[in-house]
C-alpha cells in the first residue's frame, strides 16, 4: 500500500529536499481510499510490472526534471 504521505517521503528522499505535507479539509468529491488492483490484468493478460514502485518514482522524478531544465 502506498499512501499520499508515503509518496511524498520517497519523492524527499529522491529529490533531497524536505517537503512537508499541508493538511486541509476534505472538499466533496475528493476520494478518500482507493483500492488499485492490478490482479485482474495479471490473470487475464498476463501483466507484471516491469519496475518497482521506487525505480518508477526515480524515472518519472528524472524524466520531469530533465524535461523542465
Amino acid at each position: 500500500d502506498y499512501s499520499i504521505l508515503h509518496l511524498l517521503s520517497s519523492l524527499n528522499r529522491i529529490s533531497r529536499k524536505k517537503i512537508s505535507p499541508h493538511f486541509i479539509s476534505p472538499r466533496p468529491g475528493d476520494v478518500m481510499r482507493t483500492w488499485a488492483d492490478i490482479s485482474k490484468a495479471k490473470k487475464l493478460l498476463g501483466f507484471t510490472p516491469e519496475v518497482s514502485f521506487k525505480e518508477g518514482l526515480v524515472r518519472t522524478f528524472t524524466w520531469f526534471r530533465e524535461k523542465s531544465c
